[in-house]
């Protein structure tokens, strides 16, 4: 099927492409729970994987949009807002989280290894290093990189004194960044976010904010910055920090919520934010400015809860959906919304690789959509 690439000219002639519980059995259909909270595109473009809250997961070939695999909360995988889910970038591979385990499941063999019980604790993120040779978790006691063939710990990383909220390889996997977490019994606050080796596991810099708990952490694929979203009640602020000097470049405060999504542009050059109060908003990282900004109030009323948020792949759109009520396209430039699509339920959004395809989950399933 030769789709084109979706992007500001020709999105007002997106259509459903295929609501893919059709083709699910009936009995997982009448269960009511596919739920679709997080989709996702493997790399290669071949599959799109779905998982609901009720830690069902199916997995969907894109050549056919027949499922190769798709099982309930019965089987042992459980993919959840707070279990992460992990595409390998090149094998047929992912990982999430289940009962403390890790699992690791091919989706061709339909295989799975698990790492031993009380290894690994509840998760936020553990992500593979994009090489594809190793991968990254939280166990409690530290932070454990793994082989990923044989899952034999090459190196523990300790300076944490409670769960992380947060792991991402940036500076092509030179870097593991990990950031604290809440409050830990008799330990206090962890608001540290802290910048390793990836090769020896040093610890190369530590940022210990005077204000604010770490929510969120977003890297730039085009140049050596990362965005850490604080939690600084009532409202929050995002530092963008370059990791050569590891200075903060820029500091985006918001005093009414905190942001809560944080996306760079392909370039680098701009970072899309939301927030708790219904803003979209999107900055020059290189000047230092706001934009624009769009209000979720405006058009929609009391609905302000954003689900994905991503670019098209000719970087004219902005994508993203208001949960309650809609699937939304900006004009990156304008900061205008291009069109809105009526879509009730929409828990995540996400743009395939080749920028052809674009996915769709919440209550009533995961869709497809094309030009």
């Amino acid at each position: 099927m030769n789709f084109q690439v979706i992007n500001r000219a020709n999105i007002h002639r997106l259509k459903p492409l295929v609501d893919l519980k059709d083709n699910l059995s009936r009995e997982l259909v009448d269960s009511e729970r596919i739920t679709g909270a997080t989709v996702r595109f493997s790399p290669d473009g071949k599959v799109v994987v779905s998982s609901g809250y009720d830690s069902s997961l199916h997995i969907f070939d894109l050549a056919t949009f027949q499922p190769v695999y798709s099982k309930l909360a019965s089987f042992p995988i459980a993919v959840t807002e707070q279990n992460p889910l992990a595409i390998h970038p090149t094998a047929p591979v992912l990982i999430t989280n289940y009962e403390r385990r890790a699992v690791i499941f091919n989706y061709e063999t339909l295989s799975a290894r698990y790492v031993e019980p009380g290894y690994v604790g509840g998760q936020w993120s553990m992500p593979i290093h994009p090489g594809g040779h190793l991968w990254a978790f939280d166990n409690h006691q530290g932070i454990n990189v793994a082989d990923f063939e044989t899952d034999s710990i090459q190196l523990t990383l300790q300076g944490h004194h409670s769960q992380v909220s947060g792991l991402v390889f940036a500076n092509g996997g030179d870097t593991l960044i990990s950031a604290g977490r809440y409050i830990s019994s008799g330990r206090g606050v962890d608001s540290t976010v802290r910048f390793w080796d990836t090769a020896s596991g040093q610890e190369r810099f530590k940022l210990d904010p005077d204000r604010g708990l770490p929510m969120g952490i977003s890297t730039s694929p085009g140049n050596r910055l990362v965005a850490i979203s604080y939690f600084a009640g009532p409202g929050g602020y995002i530092s963008i920090i370059d990791l050569d000097t590891y200075e903060s470049i820029f500091t985006i405060t918001d005093g009414d919520r905190p942001f809560d999504r944080l996306v760079f542009s392909e370039d680098g050059l701009m970072l899309a934010t939301t927030n708790w109060g219904g803003n979209l908003q999107l900055w020059s990282v290189k000047n230092r400015t706001e934009l624009w900004r769009w209000n979720a109030h405006s058009d929609f009323g009391r609905s302000n809860i954003f689900a994905g948020l991503s670019y098209s792949k000719d970087q004219s759109l902005l994508i993203t959906s208001v949960r309650e009520r809609s699937l939304l396209f900006f004009d990156l430039q304008a900061g205008k919304l291009e069109t809105s699509i009526p879509l009730p339920e929409v828990h995540d959004v996400a743009l395939s690789a080749d920028g052809r395809m674009l996915a769709t989950g919440g209550w009533n399933g995961t869709q497809l959509w094309a030009v």
